[in-house]
C-alpha cells in the first residue's frame, strides 16, 4: 500500500514552509524600513502568516507523531520477538527432557555411557532456558505463576532421572528399572508437558494480538514517516 497522497503532500510542504519563513522575515525588515508600506501589506500578510502558521503546526504536529508511532512500533516489534522467544524456549525445554528421559533408558538397558549424553546437556541446558522463560514473564503474573509450576516439574523430572541412574551406578539395576516401570517419571514429563502446552497456547494467543497491533503500528508508521507498511520490519 501506498502512503496516503495527503500526507505526501504536506511532506512536499515543507520546502515552501521554510521559504514562506524567509519570506515573512524579509517583510518584517520591509516594514521596519517603511512602515507605510507594511500597513498596505498588512492585511495580505496576515492571511500569508495564519496559512503558514496552520501549515507549520501540522507539519510539526505529523514530526511528532512521527516519533511517537515509532517508539510504540519498536516496542510493540519487542513484544512480538519476546513471544517468539517465549514459544521457542518452551519447546527447547520440553525437548531437552525429553531427551534426557530417552537417554536415561537407553542407559539402563544398554549401560554404554554414550546414552547419557542427553541427560547431561538436558542438566546443564534447562536452569537456563527455565531463567529465560522467567525473565521473559515477569510482566505477566498468570504467566510467572504457570512457568514456576513448570519449573517445578522439570526439576522433579530431573531428579528422578538422576536417582534411577545413581541406583544403577551402585550396582542396583532392578531398583532403578523397578523405579521406571512404577511410573511416575512418567507422570511427571506428562504433567509438564501439559503445563508447556497451556504456556504456549497462551503466548500464541498473545502473540498473534501482538503481531496484528504491530501491523497496525506499521501502517500509522507508514503515514508518520514515509515507509511502506511493506516494506523494512521493525523486527530487523
Amino acid at each position: 500500500r501506498r502512503v496516503t497522497p495527503v500526507y505526501l503532500w504536506l511532506v512536499e510542504l515543507r520546502p515552501l514552509v521554510r521559504r514562506g519563513c524567509h519570506f515573512l522575515g524579509s517583510l518584517q525588515t520591509m516594514g521596519e524600513a517603511d512602515s507605510k508600506h507594511w500597513q498596505l501589506g498588512r492585511s495580505a500578510v496576515g492571511r500569508w502568516i495564519v496559512g503558514l502558521a496552520s501549515v507549520a503546526a501540522l507539519l510539526i504536529m505529523l514530526g511528532l507523531g512521527g516519533e511517537f508511532s515509532r517508539a510504540r512500533l519498536q516496542a510493540q516489534a519487542a513484544q512480538v520477538v519476546q513471544g517468539q522467544a517465549t514459544i521457542a524456549d518452551l519447546r527447547l525445554l520440553v525437548r531437552l527432557l525429553v531427551d534426557a528421559e530417552t537417554g536415561q533408558r537407553g542407559y539402563l538397558l544398554t549401560q554404554r555411557a554414550e546414552f547419557l549424553e542427553p541427560y547431561r546437556k538436558a542438566q546443564s541446558q534447562v536452569p537456563s532456558v527455565l531463567a529465560q522463560l522467567q525473565a521473559g514473564s515477569a510482566s505477566s503474573p498468570p504467566r510467572h505463576v504457570a512457568l514456576d509450576s513448570l519449573a517445578r516439574l522439570a526439576e522433579a523430572k530431573l531428579a528422578e532421572l538422576r536417582e534411577t541412574l545413581r541406583l544403577s551406578d551402585r550396582g542396583k539395576h532392578g531398583q532403578a528399572v523397578g523405579r521406571v516401570a512404577a511410573g511416575a517419571g512418567k507422570r511427571t514429563m506428562d504433567a509438564a508437558r501439559r503445563v508447556a502446552d497451556d504456556i504456549e497456547a497462551s503466548a500464541r494467543e498473545q502473540l498473534a494480538v501482538s503481531k496484528h497491533r504491530l501491523d497496525q503500528l506499521a501502517a500509522l508508521d507508514s503515514v508518520f514517516n514515509g515507509a511502506s507498511p511493506g516494506g523494512t520490519s521493525p523486527l530487523t
